[in-house]
């Protein structure tokens, strides 16, 4: 595990990743925003949809912004990449129909960061083997699973754990609803 900067005083880094392309804005950041909610200030999260909050205004999202700079092809590679290298721990929000997302987990493995993945148990992604037998890999049902994982693997205090809970409890969105851009499904 790449976790030398941990250390009295720093946070974990986390890098959130998942499917973007063809979302709206708010379907690809809803659960980005309730997991950083969730986890506190315990971490240092690496958001993919950070300062592209000009994307609101596209009725999905897609891979052609030219008047975006943050949003050209080559910088988002080029940033997500740079962010997968500085993270401690990738987090996924499913892996369906994204080319990006399967690279992302890709590259992180073999940077020999642990990864976690959150797949519903109905969702056949579960069964394949790269998914089912990668070491390194976790595959958890839940944000809130997925919080609780990474506040085992960093050894972060109690209190963050109570603070999901309390922040779950209040907003009672489930994976779904946050898949559907926090509308109940």
């Amino acid at each position: 595990m790449s976790t030398t900067h941990v250390g009295y005083g720093t946070r974990p880094r986390v890098y959130l990743g998942g499917p973007i392309h063809g979302l709206t804005y708010a379907q690809a950041t809803v659960w980005r925003q309730m997991i950083v909610k969730m986890a506190g200030l315990k971490f240092e999260f690496l958001n993919p949809m950070r300062d592209k909050e000009d994307l609101k205004k596209s009725p999905t999202i897609s891979h052609v912004f030219p008047d975006l700079p943050l949003c050209q092809p080559k910088a988002i590679v080029t940033r997500d990449l740079l962010d997968i290298r500085r993270a401690d721990v990738l987090l996924f929000n499913g892996l369906q129909g994204t080319v990006g997302s399967a690279i992302e987990l890709g590259i992180g493995y073999a940077l020999n960061k642990p990864l976690v993945v959150i797949l519903e148990q109905s969702d056949a992604l579960r069964a394949h083997p790269f998914i089912k037998d990668l070491p390194g890999l976790l595959v958890v049902e839940s944000l809130e699973e997925a919080v609780q994982v990474l506040v085992s693997l960093f050894n972060v205090q109690e209190d963050s754990w109570q603070t999901l809970k309390s922040c779950v409890e209040r907003t009672n969105l489930t994976t779904s609803a946050l898949a559907s851009g926090g509308k109940s499904v």
